[in-house]
């Protein structure tokens, strides 16, 4: 029985991990968007595991194949979840202004080449821009947003804040810089949001695979002790309110030498 309770726990977990995977795309009330296919694999996975388990429960026998065959099928389905291809078409409102909302990894522009990267790996601070730009143009696109940046600036790997400045002064927009100790409720007023630097939680990984250590969020909204704000890297969290101190903490989790994390934007 113990070996049974195990398999189960590890199935669960390895489940959680893979929702989990799949909520920086979807919110997993709508989990068909990720697709049949992927669907089907994981409904494969889980029917293969528990007739394993239930194999080793009436028969008393390990059946070594099925698992060797499960693993195989667990470590196509991580692939798929972590590159998942998928189309996100949202938007979010705040006052007058409507943004559409881009996330980074959507299948139309991630393997777009951006400096060094991709829009995918490394293009945050592109899909932060492409929303904001959005407000006075609908049909601008991260793809769009990256072209231009590539032919003004040399990018090696991510978006420094000059670039982000830049490029909102070429689409004529009023932007500031703001240092760490700002009164955000204040300067989020009058229809304005926010362009926040934080630390990417994985910022040493990230550094090894060539991805970008640092990650740009779009804040437009702050009620009580929680925010809202638009990750180009996580839809779901982009859907539901979240601890302003928990902002603020990725925001001091940056190098002492950042010290101007946020670029406040006004329309």
């Amino acid at each position: 029985m113990l070996i049974i309770l195990i398999n189960i726990i590890v199935l669960i977990i390895e489940i959680c991990i893979i929702l989990y995977i799949i909520r920086f795309y979807v919110n997993l009330k709508e989990i068909w968007k990720i697709g049949i296919l992927n669907l089907s694999v994981l409904f494969v996975y889980i029917v293969i595991y528990v007739l394993y388990i239930f194999a080793y429960l009436i028969y008393n026998k390990n059946l070594y194949y099925l698992i060797s065959i499960n693993v195989i099928i667990l470590l196509i389905l991580l692939y798929r979840s972590i590159n998942l291809n998928v189309e996100i078409n949202a938007a979010f409102i705040k006052g007058d202004n409507t943004f559409r909302y881009f996330h980074q990894k959507d299948k139309r522009w991630k393997r777009i080449k951006y400096g060094n990267s991709t829009i995918g790996n490394a293009g945050c601070g592109v899909a932060v821009l492409s929303m904001i730009h959005s407000v006075p143009d609908q049909n601008i696109t991260p793809g769009q947003s990256a072209v231009w940046i590539c032919e003004n600036f040399q990018i090696n790997i991510g978006t420094n804040t000059d670039v982000m400045i830049s490029y909102l002064n070429n689409i004529g927009l009023e932007n500031t810089y703001l240092p760490r100790n700002i009164n955000l409720l204040a300067e989020l007023k009058n229809n304005a949001v926010m362009c926040v630097l934080v630390r990417n939680k994985l910022a040493k990984i990230n550094k090894l695979l060539g991805y970008a250590e640092n990650h740009f969020i779009l804040l437009y909204d702050i009620i009580g002790d929680k925010c809202r704000v638009a990750d180009p890297e996580n839809y779901s969290k982009s859907l539901k309110l979240r601890k302003l101190r928990i902002l603020l903490k990725d925001v001091n989790r940056l190098p002492s030498n950042i010290t101007y994390p946020y670029i406040s934007v006004r329309f």
